[in-house]
Formats: structure tokens, sequence, C-alpha cells
């Protein structure tokens, strides 16, 4: 029985480590045609709103026509000031992009306009599109609440005390 109360939290306890997972969609204007698509994915710890930070940053997977790439956070370099509400928005800032270090692909954003930088490129070889959206696929789980947690342990603790007590009196009787 108590295995069931520790099962129990640790699946509660484990819904607080999924990420936030943005799809993001453009059109092309420039070099690419068609539409443009891309998965942002953060980590549980980032808070909708505010500025995405290189710590918050899982990877950035692009794909268009005329190019794919993925940033990680392994080859990013830094993330430019601004971040995503949970509806898709900018936050105060208004751009979001990544730049991957040296020779690596970037992704901007800003109000109007997304540009995709394949790696080793430069503007002149960038995607470019005048209308894009940002939105939120999968949101991290809030940590359990308390009342979740007395409810799991009000289930389990009288559990826990019937099968000792029974185990006892087998005990005592034997």
């Amino acid at each position: 029985m108590l295995a069931l109360g520790a099962i129990s939290f640790s699946v509660l306890a484990r819904t607080a480590h999924a990420s936030g997972i943005f799809d993001f969609s453009g059109a092309c204007s420039v070099r690419c045609t068609g539409t443009a698509t891309g998965v942002l994915t953060l980590t549980d710890a980032y808070v909708f709103g505010t500025d995405i930070t290189t710590a918050d940053f899982v990877s950035f997977s692009y794909s268009s026509s005329d190019t794919s790439f993925t940033i990680t956070s392994a080859n990013i370099g830094t993330s430019l000031p601004g971040g995503l509400n949970t509806d898709g928005s900018f936050n105060a800032g208004d751009q979001v992009g990544f730049q991957g270090k040296a020779g690596t692909p970037t992704f901007e954003s800003t109000t109007g306009e997304f540009v995709g930088i394949p790696p080793g490129g430069n503007s002149q070889n960038a995607d470019v599109g005048f209308s894009f959206t940002f939105k939120l696929v999968s949101s991290p789980a809030a940590a359990p609440e308390p009342q979740a947690i007395l409810l799991v342990s009000t289930g389990v603790f009288p559990l826990v005390y019937y099968v000792r007590r029974k185990r006892r009196e087998e005990r005592n009787t034997n």
C-alpha cells in the first residue's frame, strides 16, 4: 500500500517536468515558398510572458522549401530579448529569436517579420516572411498542488495503518 502512495506521488511529481512547446508557422515571402514551419521547445522553468533566456531554451527546429535547421541548447549563442505569452503573442518585447554560435543557424522574429538564416548563411540567403504565428501546443504542467498531495496522503496513510495493524494482529495470534 505504501508503494501505491509512492507511485501516486511520483506520477504527480513527474508531470511538473513537461516542456513548453510552441508550433511556428509563417508565410514565406523571400527565398522560400509556401509555408515555413518550426517547433520551439522551452524548459519547464520558463515563465510565460517573460523574456526567453538561454537557460529556458531547449531547441528550435525550422523547415521551409529552401532550408531546414535545428538550433539546440548546445549550439545557441544568444537569445534575443523577448518572450511569448500562452496565446503565442509576444510579451512586452516585440521579438523572439535565437542566434546560433558562429557558423550555425539563426532564427529571428519581430513584429511583422521572421527571418530564418541557414547554417553558415547570412541575410542574403535567408528565408523571410511577413506573416507568422506561434501557437502553444504543450504547456508545462504546474507542480502538484498541496491539495493534491493531501488528497493522496489521506487515502494512503489509513491504508498503511490498516495493513500494519492486520500484520501485527496476525503475528500476535500465531
